[in-house]
Formats: C-alpha cells, sequence, structure tokens
C-alpha cells in the first residue's frame, strides 16, 4: 500500500496550536502566527527549485499526458476511492469547523487537547495501516475504521466530560488516520502510471468539496436543529461511505 503525506495530522496538531495561541476573545496573537507562517511558506516557494530545470519543449518520445480539456485533469478511474472520501470527508468537516464551540456549549475545558489526542491517533494508527491493507485487503480496514468514526461521534452527541470528549477525539483519530491514506492508495492503485497526477488531483478535490461544503452544511444544521442532530448526520454520512465501500471494493466471489 502506497503512504502519501496526510494533511489532516497537520491540521489537527496546528489547531491545537492556534487555540493556544488564544488568550481570552484576543485574536492577535493567533493571526500574527498564522501571517508569520504564509510570510515562511512563501520564502521556501521561492527557493523551491522544482521543475525549474525541465525542459519548456518536451520530446517527442515524453510519455507524460498533454491534458487538452477541462475532463483531462480528473480520473474516472479514481472516482469509486474518491466518493467515499468525500462522504467520510464530509462527516469530519463538522469536527474540524464546529468542535470547538461544542466544547464551549458543553462547559468542556481543553478543546485543544482534543485535537492533539486525535492527531496522535491519527499517527499511530499510520504506522500499520499499510501492512493490514496489504495483508487482508481494504475492507478488513475500512469497515473497522468507519466503526470508530460512528462511536466517535455517537460519543460527541452524548458526552457531558473532558475524558469522553477526548476519547472520541482518539476514535475518530483512528478512523481518520486509516481511512484517508487507504483510499489516498487505492486511487492510485486505480489509475494508469501516466495518469496518476489527475488521480491525485481527482482524490484531492473530494477533502476540498467536503471541507468547504461541510462547513456550511453542518454550520444550517447546527442553527436549526443543535449538535445532537449534526452529529448523527456525521453518523449517516460514514455509513453511507461504507456502503459505497463495499459497493467498490469488495472483492468478486
Amino acid at each position: 500500500m502506497r503512504h502519501d503525506p496526510d494533511i489532516r495530522r497537520v491540521m489537527a496538531v496546528l489547531t491545537a496550536l492556534a487555540l493556544a495561541l488564544i488568550v481570552g476573545d484576543d485574536y492577535r496573537w493567533m493571526f500574527a502566527v498564522t501571517t508569520g507562517l504564509l510570510v515562511l511558506a512563501g520564502v521556501c516557494g521561492w527557493f523551491n527549485q522544482y521543475e525549474k530545470h525541465i525542459p519548456k519543449k518536451p520530446a517527442a518520445d515524453d510519455p507524460q499526458p498533454v491534458y487538452r480539456s477541462l475532463a483531462g485533469l480528473f480520473e474516472r478511474r479514481a472516482l469509486p476511492a474518491t466518493l467515499v472520501q468525500l462522504l467520510n470527508c464530509l462527516a469530519f468537516a463538522a469536527v474540524n469547523s464546529f468542535v470547538v464551540i461544542f466544547a464551549d456549549s458543553r462547559g468542556i475545558q481543553g478543546a485543544a487537547m482534543f485535537f492533539t489526542c486525535m492527531a496522535a491517533a491519527m499517527c499511530g494508527t499510520r504506522l500499520f495501516t499499510g501492512r493490514l491493507t496489504d495483508r487482508y485487503g481494504v475492507l478488513a480496514v475500512g469497515l473497522p475504521a468507519i466503526v470508530s468514526a460512528c462511536i466517535g461521534f455517537l460519543l460527541l452527541i452524548w458526552t457531558g466530560s473532558s475524558l469522553v470528549f477526548y476519547l472520541a477525539g482518539v476514535l475518530l483519530g483512528i478512523a481518520s488516520g486509516a481511512l484517508n491514506p487507504l483510499l489516498h492508495a487505492e486511487a492510485l492503485k486505480a489509475s494508469p502510471a501516466d495518469r496518476r497526477g489527475a488521480a491525485n488531483g481527482t482524490y484531492q478535490l473530494s477533502n476540498d468539496i467536503a471541507n468547504g461544503l461541510g462547513a456550511a452544511l453542518w454550520g444550517v444544521t447546527i442553527d436549526l436543529w443543535g449538535f445532537r442532530i449534526t452529529f448523527g448526520g456525521c453518523v449517516i454520512s460514514v455509513l453511507l461511505a461504507s456502503i459505497l465501500m463495499i459497493r467498490f471494493f469488495r472483492k468478486p466471489t
């Protein structure tokens, strides 16, 4: 199984850092540090040597594909894994966007620790997910990860203490740490070698769409029906993801 960087681990760690930089209602330190990181990223990008030595006109026998239309930027063979990840990431968008507000509404202190627990669980899960998937298959790893996500969201619905809140973070971290690289690898494996770039872009688009759409969708849901219905909707989303996973990745008998 191919291992690819998981941006969600970074997001979880930096979310905890951002919360630590907020002093009461004063967000100036958080925005100052964020601005500094953006400037640092720009400087690093300026000195990046990637593709600076690629000839402008490729050789005639260059196998690199030429995209003549917008459709060429997408890889249809990566769509099964992409659709599963879309539903999975849609559910996690509620956590990324609103779990801090949720903790405040329940009187739970230390929301940053939730993301720390989640990030630690993600990293720990990634150590053995690939080998397990190679040995036992996608469903043997993916479906238990879905179960872990469902339990995590259910714990958020009924949580009344910090301990249960942090446990939910661990379970959601396990699910995210297993599902995202697993599905990413499947999207790339299903695509030809000369279409790996398009397959990667197709898959990553699911994360962007789900995070943007999820923030709006769950925000409206919270305003209308509250957090319990919202996290219940997250359970439904990951269950739908499991149905598609079984449909797409079940080995023929």
